[in-house]
């Protein structure tokens, strides 16, 4: 049986917005994450000399103020790529229920 091609209208779906954000959150998280064990280095380095007490500081502040950030955006990258992933299916059921239905829509309720 051969395959049937459809097209699908992504056009103010937000599939792609969604998809772009999660990207972009990703992104910041690994830069986030690269800081805090920059920082976490730089904390592991100099924790144990008098001289190096201020970078030791700075260290470990970088990596308890950005690590929380990567979670973060992590966290919200695989959210939106997720949701665009669910919208994307969506939008297939749709145009393939479309191709095979028409529908009408009514604004009142006849489920008395």
């Amino acid at each position: 049986m051969e395959k049937q091609k459809i097209k699908v209208n992504y056009w103010n779906s937000g599939v792609n917005t969604l998809y772009g954000f999660g990207k972009f959150f990703l992104i910041i998280g690994f830069i986030a994450m690269l800081v805090a064990i920059i920082g976490f280095i730089v904390y592991l380095t100099n924790f144990d000399s008098y001289s190096g007490a201020e970078n030791a500081i700075i260290g470990i502040s970088l990596a308890a103020s950005f690590f929380p950030i990567s979670i973060g955006s992590f966290a919200a990258g695989a959210i939106c790529k997720g949701l665009s992933t669910i919208a994307k299916t969506a939008l297939y059921k749709r145009t393939l229920l479309e191709e095979q239905y028409y529908f009408e829509e009514t604004n009142h309720n006849t489920d008395y």
